[in-house]
């Protein structure tokens, strides 16, 4: 398991030339979220892990789809990809299989709508796999669905999606 340190560890360990104890120094949230521990948390499940009893991973037993790309102020396609990897999901390849597409934030429910009646998958904000990271928590799905809205995606979303 991986410790996730405030930029004050550093800075101790290189006043005393020394590695010294993380665990004062283990950040406890985020900028959105605050004191959530999640990083602690997580850190913890990976030392209950064995290679014969994996711990179950924040992902596991989801599948997603990703579009080509999504607006340069979020977290690239290939940055989503490995982020729900690591996190146990599977990034489906196959525009068939069923699964749930990973959306930009600014997708309106019309056309969330049309992606569930064309393709059989639900629309869900990328701010779903983002918090679930955030709060090492799988969170409900339902509150980052996307809403009535007047935002559009260009013609080629339906068929970029994967």
């Amino acid at each position: 398991a991986k410790w996730i340190v405030s930029f004050q560890w550093a800075e101790r360990c290189l006043s005393e030339q020394r590695w010294v104890d993380e665990e004062q120094f283990e950040i406890s949230g985020d900028t959105s979220h605050n004191i959530t521990y999640a990083p602690r948390r997580a850190r913890l499940a990976g030392t209950r892990s064995t290679k014969t009893s994996p711990a179950p991973k924040l992902f596991a037993g989801l599948a997603f789809h990703l579009l080509d790309s999504y607006p340069p102020n979020l977290p690239s396609r290939e940055v989503l990809h490995e982020l729900i990897v690591q996190g146990g999901g599977k990034v489906q390849s196959n525009k068939h299989k069923k699964g749930v597409l990973v959306c930009s934030p600014d997708v309106t429910q019309e056309e969330a709508e049309a992606i569930h009646q064309e393709r059989g998958l639900e629309a869900l904000s990328l701010m779903w796999v983002l918090d679930c990271i955030s709060l090492y928590n799988t969170m409900p799905m339902d509150s980052f669905k996307p809403r009535l809205g007047t935002a559009s995606l260009d013609s080629s979303f339906l068929s970029a999606a994967t």
